[in-house]
């Protein structure tokens, strides 16, 4: 039924009361299935996802501050006027970095947090807001945040990466290793179309 939603909100209690957390699952959760099982005809009623959006902004009366490494890299598109939104919300989910009318988001990769450990794979709710993103016409550049300083030191490198995601459809993984060492660093060389 496609009031499932609505059912089992009754049953746990008002939405109204859930915590963000649970409310911004339920969002993921309907989001998910629209994408990977639209057959399955599973979704939060109109209504019900118009209340759930408005709860959440009303909880999240301040959005959450983005961290240091954040702040870098959004200091250097603020510099070079690239218009851009810190954590920004997106089908439940919050993007690190975002220039929503390029549909380009920055994740600045924690590899602890967002990989399984030892591989490039992710983890299994970043590969499924991957393929959403994807889905929806968004392409997702992973910049390790060890490689933040590295920006800060050769700027045009973040923008060169920017331009090539701009002309590339899906996700594009930065390794750390492929950056050259800051000593070696040739101030003219761009490391994306060496």
């Amino acid at each position: 039924d496609n009031y499932i939603f609505e059912l089992v909100l009754k049953i746990i209690g008002q939405y109204e009361t859930l915590p963000e957390t649970q409310l911004r699952y339920l969002l993921q959760i309907q989001t998910a299935l629209s994408f990977e099982a639209p057959e399955a005809d599973f979704f939060i009623p109109r209504h019900l996802h118009r209340q759930l959006i408005e709860i959440l902004h009303k909880q999240r009366m301040v959005p959450p501050l983005p961290s240091g490494r954040h702040l870098e890299i959004s200091n250097i598109l603020a510099w070079n006027r690239i218009p851009h939104k810190n954590e920004y919300e997106l089908y439940g989910y919050s993007l690190d970095c975002a220039l929503p009318q390029k549909k380009l988001a920055l994740e600045l990769d924690n590899h602890n947090l967002h990989f399984v450990h030892g591989t490039e794979e992710l983890l299994g709710n970043c590969a499924l807001r991957e393929r959403i993103l994807i889905n929806a016409g968004w392409t997702i550049v992973h910049i390790p945040v060890e490689v933040v300083s590295y920006f800060l030191k050769h700027p045009r490198d973040l923008l060169d990466l920017i331009d090539q995601a701009l002309r590339t459809a899906g996700s594009i993984f930065l390794n750390a290793a492929d950056l050259p060492g800051q000593d070696q660093a040739d101030p003219g060389r761009s490391v994306l179309n060496s």
